[in-house]
């Protein structure tokens, strides 16, 4: 990496997913993240910095394609959304 050139870094995503005690489960044993809070609507989970939020949806489409991500470099913030 060039000297001065910024760097960022993902800080936090959101997922929407049918079934969320489901998909934290993968995240917890099939990718190590460590889970702060899992219902049947909502989970929280954590990997180093990054922080995954899982919210249930009833949309099949969504649950697919929707991805709301959080940026942070030294200098800016910058939302991402992935559709």
């Amino acid at each position: 990496m060039a000297t001065g050139a910024a760097t960022a870094t993902l800080r936090w995503v959101l997922q929407l997913h049918r079934d969320v005690p489901r998909a934290a489960k993968f995240y917890s044993e099939g990718l190590d993240f460590s889970v702060n809070v899992c219902t049947l609507r909502w989970a929280e989970l954590q990997s180093g910095p990054l922080k995954l939020a899982l919210m249930h949806t009833n949309d099949s489409f969504s649950a697919h394609v929707k991805v709301i991500g959080h940026m942070h470099s030294r200098t800016n913030t910058v939302g991402i959304h992935l559709i």
